[in-house]
C-alpha cells in the first residue's frame, strides 16, 4: 500500500500493491521490505524461487506515470542462488536502487552467510530504459556470519 498525504492533516490510501496478481504466495515474502522515491516503488519477495531456488528473491518495481502506479520492471540477482534473501533489505534513492541479500554465501560458494548487497540504476548508457545492475557490494573476506547488507 502507499499513502499520501491529504490537506497536511490526514493520510489518504494512494495505492496498493498486490503480490496476488503476479503468482506471490505467502511464502514468498512479497511486501517484506518497501523502498519509495518519488516516482518508483521497489517491492521485495525475498522467499520468491524464480527457478534458482527457494529463497532466492527477487524485487518488483514499479513506476507512477500520469498519476497511475503501474508495473515496471522485476530485477533480480545476477549470481542468484536458493536461501540467498535477495530483497530481503532495500534502498531506493532517485535512479539507483540498493538491495540487500543477507544471506548470500559469496566466496566461492562455501557456506559462510557473509551476504551480499546488489546495486542497480535506472536508464545507464548501457542499458537505457531499464534498471540494471551495476555493482556488487561484499563485506570482508573471512566475515563468516556477518548477514551483510541485513540493512541498507
Amino acid at each position: 500500500m502507499r499513502f499520501s498525504p491529504c490537506n497536511g492533516a490526514q493520510w489518504t490510501l494512494d495505492t496498493t500493491f498486490r503480490g496476488s496478481m503476479y503468482g506471490y504466495g505467502a511464502v514468498d515474502q512479497y511486501g517484506y521490505t518497501v523502498a519509495l522515491d518519488g516516482e518508483w516503488a521497489a517491492v521485495g519477495a525475498y522467499g520468491k524461487n524464480p527457478g534458482s531456488g527457494d529463497f532466492t528473491g527477487e524485487v518488483r518495481i514499479y513506476r507512477k506515470v500520469a498519476g497511475i502506479w503501474t508495473d515496471f520492471q522485476v530485477v533480480r540477482a545476477s549470481n542468484g542462488f536458493f536461501y540467498d534473501w535477495f530483497g530481503a533489505s532495500l534502498a531506493l534513492d532517485g535512479n539507483r536502487l540498493v538491495v540487500g541479500a543477507q544471506r548470500a554465501d559469496n566466496y566461492s560458494g562455501a557456506s559462510f552467510v557473509g551476504g551480499e548487497a546488489y546495486v542497480f540504476d535506472f536508464d545507464t548508457p548501457s542499458s537505457p530504459g531499464v534498471w540494471s545492475e551495476t555493482a556488487q557490494l561484499f563485506p570482508p573476506q573471512g566475515a563468516v556470519g556477518a548477514y551483510f547488507s541485513s540493512s541498507i
